[in-house]
């Protein structure tokens, strides 16, 4: 279940960060649908793979946790838990430290108003997808206790 969470998770970034770079180039109506299907294909398709596999088993899980409460305490599953608390904290933390980096450090070059704004909205879709992660396993893993 981990496993199609973090490729789900990963794959569904791409895809959106992907869009957001073709939309946000400025010359999208110029490119070819060929570009489009190259960038966003392969994570498109890994998506629709492991997001539906996550889903079907994490309704499984939860269906086996509320018959057997003592699931919830497996060590795998507190193990699996821990680490994915890890990852996706440190994911999130390292995009909002590279994107004040890139705000503070500074260029010789004029940066474009519509450049600032796609790197917030990248950050914006990082920390959704990081912090959803996160915020569900804290919350879970706290109201057990």
């Amino acid at each position: 279940m981990f496993i199609s969470l973090l490729f789900g998770a990963v794959s569904l970034g791409a895809v959106l960060h992907n869009l957001l770079d073709y939309y946000s180039s400025g010359d999208y109506i110029r490119m070819q649908a060929e570009s489009l299907s190259t960038a966003v294909g392969l994570p498109a398709v890994t998506a629709l793979v492991t997001v539906p596999l996550f889903v079907i088993l994490f309704l499984r899980l939860r269906r086996i946790e509320k018959s057997t409460p003592n699931v919830h305490n497996d060590a795998s599953r507190r193990h699996g838990v821990q680490l994915t608390l890890i990852v996706s904290f440190i994911w999130g933390i390292a995009s909002l430290v590279f994107y004040l980096y890139q705000l503070i450090t500074p260029t010789t070059e004029l940066i474009p108003y519509n450049y600032q704004v796609t790197q917030f909205v990248h950050l914006l879709i990082t920390l959704v997808i990081c912090g959803g992660i996160f915020a569900y396993y804290w919350i879970d893993e706290h109201k057990q206790r």
